[in-house]
């Protein structure tokens, strides 16, 4: 069996070497695992590093490897702590079909990672023809698990144009299905649904394109404009005065 003392000894020379992490994953069992997910989760040690490409070309050559193998390179990789934007990158180059054991372990990797902007913002850069699949489940986690953090953070992908704004429609009218509420069109703000509405008007030939997503935005406008009293808010001036803001007010704003 593979000396997990030896890899301790050595790991300068491991990190990034995909023949040695070959090596120790091939001839490892389940307790020496568990004593090297300890040691990466303590920062003892890496086996990864933090060279984008690098580790690119790691799991690129892992994907050859058996199952078993594969698995505990993932666990080694979630331990350690990677770049979730390197995730994402990766997730670009596997497909299910093909490497079955990595997508769907940095699926689960992606899902115990918290939001980040760049990271939703790379999400919805993937290609919708053969990785929606990958949007939908990573993102509906993270819309359901925090709606406000994801809605400033579309709010801000669309008004900058950080991504190419019909993938981004495409993604955000599926991952919409797997909605717990319409909670994500009422925080901070009502900020999607103005820019949605915003982008809409501004450019027509979206409207067209993404019709069903500007009818539920339109719908939910329309239900908030109807609403009573109960929505009527109220915003503290510099005078300490308050002035009463309707629904209509704050969406044209």
């Amino acid at each position: 069996m593979y000396q997990t003392g030896a890899t301790l000894q050595f790991h300068d020379k491991i990190c990034g070497v995909a023949s040695l992490l070959n090596m120790i994953v091939a001839n490892i069992d389940p307790v020496q695992l568990s004593k090297l997910v300890h040691k990466l989760m303590l920062k003892q040690f890496q086996m990864f590093g933090h060279d984008c490409q690098l580790l690119q070309e790691t799991i690129i050559s892992s994907l050859q490897w058996d199952s078993f193998e594969q698995f505990c390179v993932w666990q080694l990789l979630s331990a350690e702590g990677p770049d979730i934007q390197n995730i994402i990158i990766i997730l670009e180059k596997l497909s299910l079909e093909e490497h079955p054991e990595a997508f769907s372990s940095a699926l689960l990797l992606l899902k115990c990672e918290p939001l980040g902007a760049m990271a939703l913002g790379t999400l919805f850069s993937l290609p919708v023809s053969s990785h929606c699949g990958v949007v939908d489940a990573v993102g509906s986690h993270w819309l359901n698990l925090n709606p406000s953090k994801y809605a400033k953070y579309l709010s801000q992908l669309m008004d900058k144009a950080a991504v190419k704004i019909d993938t981004l429609l495409e993604h955000l009218t599926r991952v919409l299905i797997y909605l717990n509420n319409n909670q994500i069109f009422e925080v901070s703000e009502h900020v999607l649904t103005k820019s949605l509405l915003k982008l809409f008007t501004s450019f027509p030939e979206f409207l067209a394109k993404f019709e069903s997503l500007y009818r539920v935005v339109s719908a939910y406008t329309d239900e908030l404009r109807k609403k009573p009293q109960g929505n009527i808010l109220k915003v503290e001036q510099k005078n300490k005065k308050r002035k009463v803001m309707n629904i209509d007010d704050l969406l044209d704003a």
